[in-house]
This record gives structure tokens, sequence and C-alpha cells, in this order.
């Protein structure tokens, strides 16, 4: 069975990435400039020791792509590390997996340097919760700058991905078929206790839920909150933010 890191997790803001920056840095994240895809998208980057939260959006009048305006708002992107991106087609492949052609692409940075990266991208519809493919990095300096790795908030790293899924038995064998994942806890729960374990009334089925970050300073992430004016409760040890796109965010110190 092949062995995955993840490489990022992708929040779509769709037509409201400078909202949803804006709401990141009161959490006290450092947020990174906006830079822009040759795909046409743009966005933000919060950056880890080795992985990073992307946030992705589209301008009014620039460039629509289609997978970012089909994919739901919130959490939308599961994005694994890629070294050798034959065996990964390989493995997609033997596993029964369908994907796009290896994809070449740039991000336009603030200086004017362009961060070069390779995707495959798994064809829509196989997995329901959002968009899965994997990347590899040709320039890994002009992500990981270490002036955009710490944060006022005291995260470290992302720890879980909690999935709500209507039948999570299928959702986990759908997922095993991509290999195992290292680095972080893939969650699949079903849907009353995604309901109960975030406090929520409602949850849509088979949707990327929750992302768990590690690290946090939960006093000073606290005050971050009451001076945002956002809302947010306790559930155990962990600090919960519901956002309005209906996915949570969680704290764990």
């Amino acid at each position: 069975m092949n062995m995955f890191s993840l490489d990022h997790l992708v929040i779509n803001t769709r037509f409201n990435l400078d909202s949803y920056r804006a709401f990141f840095s009161r959490l006290g994240f450092t947020v990174t400039p906006k830079s822009h895809h040759s795909l046409g998208s743009v966005n933000h980057l919060i950056v880890f020791q080795d992985t990073y939260l992307e946030l992705i959006g589209l301008e009014r009048d620039g460039p629509v792509r289609k997978d970012i305006m089909e994919s739901r708002m919130g959490i939308d992107g599961l994005v694994l590390r890629m070294q050798d991106e034959e065996a990964v087609v390989a493995g997609l492949k033997k596993a029964g997996l369908l994907a796009f052609s290896l994809q070449k692409f740039n991000r336009l940075l603030e200086n004017g340097e362009k961060a070069e990266f390779l995707a495959v991208r798994l064809e829509p519809g196989q997995f329901a919760e959002g968009r899965v493919y994997f990347c590899r990095h040709l320039t890994p300096e002009l992500v990981w700058q270490p002036g955009h790795m710490t944060h006022p908030n005291g995260v470290s790293g992302i720890g879980k991905l909690t999935i709500a899924a209507a039948d999570p038995d299928v959702t986990r064998e759908a997922y095993g078929r991509l290999g195992k994942l290292k680095g972080i806890e893939l969650d699949i729960c079903d849907l009353e206790e995604a309901r109960k374990r975030f406090g929520l009334q409602t949850v849509q089925p088979d949707r990327f839920l929750a992302i768990t970050f590690t690290g946090a300073d939960l006093h000073r992430l606290s005050g971050f909150l009451l001076d945002a004016k956002v809302s947010y409760f306790f559930v155990g040890e962990s600090l919960l933010v519901p956002l309005k796109d209906g996915s949570v965010l969680e704290f764990e110190s």
C-alpha cells in the first residue's frame, strides 16, 4: 500500500477570498499576501512547518475556474504530497481511480517570483466531499518561508481532518484506496456523531466538516476571538469556531 503525507488542505471561498483572509487574520494567523495562479484562481496561505492551509478563490473580473465554481464553499480540498508522479498515476490506476493528466502550473507571488507545481487531480465524482489531488512542489522554498510560519495564536500545525459521512464504512473504504495517510488523522464519523461532537444542529452528509489545528495558545486565541466578536465555544479541551459555510475550525493546545 502506498503511503502519503498531507501536503495541504483547501478552503474554497469562491468570490469571498478577501473576507476569509481578514477573518483568519483576526483569529491570529499569519496569512501570506495574495498570489495568482496561472490557472486563474487567487489564494492566500497559512503555512506551518510541513503543511499549510490554502484559502482559494476567484476574482469577479477574472477568469472562472470550473472546478472551484462547482465545488462547495468551505473545506473542499485534500491534497497529498507527491514525490514520484509516475508512481502516483500507476497506483491510482491500480486502485481503479480516475485521474486527469499530469498538470504543471505556477503561482505568481507579490514579489514577482513564481512558485511552480506539478499536480495529479482525481476526476470529480469519486469523492463526494470535495477535490482530492496530489501535489509536487518544484520550488518549496517559495512556499515554506520562515516569516510566514509562526502565528500569534500559537498554532503549529494541522492534526486532523474530520469527514461527516452518510455511510462511514463506505467512505473509509473509498479513502483507503488512495493509500495510507501519515502525519494527519483522517477522522470519518457518522452525521449524528459529528453533530454532537461539534455542537451543530444539522450536518450536511459527505463533506469535509472540520479542521483540527494543534499547538494553539487557547487563552490568547480566545482574546483574538473576543476582540473580533467571533463566536466560539469549548467542547472538552477543544475550542471550536463554526464558520458560516457550515464547516468548523477546531483548536487544540
